[in-house]
């Protein structure tokens, strides 16, 4: 959690990214650096963050059109916990 402050430069950096895909990175970083937190493990970290986007998208399939690109970009959200240690 000590690296989310860097989170903010790299969504300003981003202005050509729609708001959704924005909160989808913010979530899948948010949840993979908690995760990271607790079991100090990279890849569940990311695997949290994938199963966040997958069941996330699954949900939007019931009642609109779901986006990989949201599912997708929730997986990148955990880059914080590769690059920033």
């Amino acid at each position: 959690m000590k690296n989310l402050h860097l989170l903010l430069p790299i969504l300003v950096l981003l202005p050509g990214c729609a708001l959704d895909k924005q909160k989808h990175f913010v979530a899948g970083a948010t949840l993979s650096s908690w995760v990271y937190i607790e079991t100090g493990d990279r890849s569940k970290a990311c695997l949290a963050a994938l199963g966040a986007g997958v069941a996330k998208e699954m949900v939007d399939s019931r009642y609109r059109d779901a986006d990989r690109n949201d599912a997708a970009t929730t997986v990148v959200g955990c880059s914080v916990t590769w690059v920033w240690d």
